[in-house]
């Protein structure tokens, strides 16, 4: 969490692997170096959704979540576990490079996520008529298809009203309470609830630490170092003053 600038997004693209060079320090896996696991086996166990959200605009969204599971999982899973039942799928590809039809299959985790993620009515949605928060709850649904326990999110609040912000990081807090995952997302500006919600936060500013800890003891922090949060004032709001 921090101000536009503190490097929240440059230290989220180091934690994903995806920044490398001129970085220094260790970052451990299960207790395990980083660099003795492997970025590649690295990335089998994690997910980097960005703040943009890259949706197929002319797939529906179950034709979305088909086609990643084919491409994502294509033979590491077993003929009985992909039928679910036959689902032909014929994709239209621009700029004339292939007109063809593709056959699927359809896959169990799919409904189960499109389910739990509250997608299921939307499954015949065109994915570019999706609202915000669909659309970040669709992107966060093509990355789970591979199971990833370590998820790595960018702002992903950023363009959503107070009711879908509320749903997304309700979405995100079940997933690492009730599913035992490590999600880690940057924020810019959470309201008081919200910033409730997480766990853990890491507070940047100026590209350092400014605090590390629960979000419930930020305020003592602050006292002890003679700053003293208003009574009713957001906290989040207090520590990037």
């Amino acid at each position: 969490m921090g101000p536009s600038g503190a490097g929240k997004t440059t230290l989220l693209n180091i934690l994903a692997g995806y920044i490398c060079r001129g970085s220094n320090g260790r970052v451990n896996v299960n207790g395990q170096d980083r660099r003795e696991l492997g970025m590649e086996q690295f990335r089998t166990v994690s997910c980097y959704i960005q703040q943009e959200d890259i949706v197929r605009s002319r797939l529906t969204v179950m034709e979305a979540m088909m086609l990643a599971t084919h491409l994502k999982l294509g033979c590491t899973i077993s003929r009985e576990e992909k039928k679910l039942k036959n689902l032909y799928i014929f994709i239209p590809v621009l700029m004339f490079l292939f007109i063809y039809a593709i056959k699927a299959c359809s896959y169990f985790q799919v409904e189960e996520l499109l389910e739990m993620l509250g997608l299921a009515q939307n499954a015949r949605t065109l994915s570019g008529k999706l609202s915000g928060g669909q659309k970040k709850r669709l992107s966060i649904a093509l990355e789970l298809i591979s199971n990833p326990p370590i998820l790595f999110l960018d702002e992903p609040t950023t363009g959503l009203d107070s009711c879908s912000t509320t749903s997304c990081i309700s979405l995100l807090r079940e997933l690492a309470v009730n599913q035992g995952r490590t999600v880690v997302c940057t924020v810019h500006q959470p309201s008081a609830l919200l910033f409730e919600q997480f766990s853990q936060i890491y507070c940047l500013t100026g590209g350092r630490c400014l605090y590390q800890g629960q979000p419930s003891t930020i305020t003592t922090f602050f006292m002890g170092h003679g700053l003293s949060c208003p009574p009713y004032h957001n906290p989040a709001d207090f520590s990037k003053c």
